[in-house]
């Protein structure tokens, strides 16, 4: 019996029926469903492994023919190559790429904003030429007068023995 239900399991799955959907129509707990898949991943897990074992046997013994002299040296490197590529396929040992996006989106009010993070703001957008007019306007701009904050060159206090 429990065979039986393991197919039907296994139909309602490839079907892509989720857990509950195929234990309601099946009649039996959730509970019985998920024990089948996990059944199921567990054999087909094996099988891959039975498969990838078979074809690094294979791939080795491929390797081996790689000395026959009827084989150019050019042809060696490049079959060589490509029986290590399917090696790496099949081992999962393949270098993972990194690779790193982010975007935030966020409502910004500009009055909020400080400093170089609202000129930044601001001036989103503008061309160079555009850039360049702000600049200009900045320079003709009236400035306070610059107050000198380092110490005086001579007071009573720089005197020794006072």
């Amino acid at each position: 019996m429990s065979k039986h239900i393991r197919d039907k399991v296994a139909e309602k799955l490839v079907e892509g029926k989720r857990v509950g959907e195929a234990a309601e129509e099946l009649g039996v707990h959730r509970n019985a469903v998920s024990y089948h898949k996990k059944a199921l991943t567990a054999d087909m897990s094996d099988s891959v492994q039975e498969y990838r074992a078979a074809q690094l046997i294979e791939l080795s013994e491929l390797k081996a023919h790689l000395v026959s002299p009827a084989i150019s040296a050019v042809k060696k490197v490049e079959l060589a190559l490509a029986i290590i590529d399917r090696e790496i396929d099949l081992l999962g040992t393949k270098a993972p790429a990194k690779s790193v996006q982010a975007r935030i989106d966020a409502d910004v009010d500009p009055e909020q904003l400080v400093g170089y993070r609202r000129f930044v703001y601001e001036t989103r957008g503008l061309d160079q030429d555009a850039i360049e007019s702000v600049y200009q306007f900045a320079r003709e701009l009236s400035r306070p007068d610059v107050i000198d904050h380092a110490p005086p060159r001579e007071s009573e206090l720089w005197e020794e023995g006072s």
